[in-house]
């Protein structure tokens, strides 16, 4: 890959192991409740021939799966110490669904613009959920080229996600990407780390160098 130019979501599709790759966005529905300003935001669907509810209220999710209830706050999902809590945009979040072999194989993943975003921006609002048909376990990806599409599964079945930093190197347009595991208590680096520089002050134009 180094030398050739290539955008996030090349990046993330040339990863072994994407999650997402062959799954499509779908819309949450949102409506309102008389008296109440603040949106719901609501999915329904099937997950591994069950019968899947979600919904979001402000920072409110919660999610049903035949009589299994799970209701988390966004601010309690495991992040990375450097993160702040992400709104999600009521004004477009999309749902993406990945269906294993059993409860614990199943993801889903919620993305947005950063609540009140009106421009292109390189940060997003995205929330992954392990197990939402057993033990969920809910975790923030890091905003900065945050994407469901970022999130990859190694060889022993354990789910990744890039965390993209401005470099400590010399030149000021560069970046680290960092890859870190998820796993019950949270986050755990790799030591899979790989050197983007921006190409002609491009937003979202990098030649990457897999350095570990």
């Amino acid at each position: 890959m180094a030398g050739a130019s290539i955008d996030s979501a090349g990046f993330y599709a040339s990863r072994p192991g994407q999650v997402f790759k062959d799954s499509s966005p779908q819309s949450m529905n949102v409506g309102y409740l008389e008296g109440d300003e603040t949106p719901y935001q609501t999915w329904e669907g099937m997950l591994s021939g069950k019968k899947l509810y979600v919904e979001l209220h402000g920072d409110q999710l919660k999610i049903q799966a035949g009589r299994r209830k799970y209701t988390s706050n966004l601010g309690s999902a495991f992040k990375l110490p450097s993160e702040q809590t992400a709104a999600l945009d009521f004004r477009g979040t999309d749902l993406y669904t990945y269906q294993g072999k059993g409860a614990h194989d199943n993801v889903l993943c919620i993305e947005s613009l950063p609540a009140e975003v009106n421009r292109t921006t390189p940060y997003r609002s995205v929330y992954l959920l392990i197990e939402p048909l057993g033990k969920p376990r809910l975790y923030q990806l890091p905003m900065l080229y945050a994407s469901c599409k970022g999130v990859s599964e190694d060889k022993q079945g354990t789910y990744m996600i890039p965390w993209w930093s401005p470099s400590t190197d010399s030149a000021p347009h560069n970046l680290s990407i960092e890859f870190f595991k998820l796993g019950p208590t949270g986050y755990t680096a790799t030591g899979q780390r790989a050197n983007a520089t921006v190409v002609d002050d491009q937003i979202d134009k990098f030649v990457i160098d897999i350095t570990e």
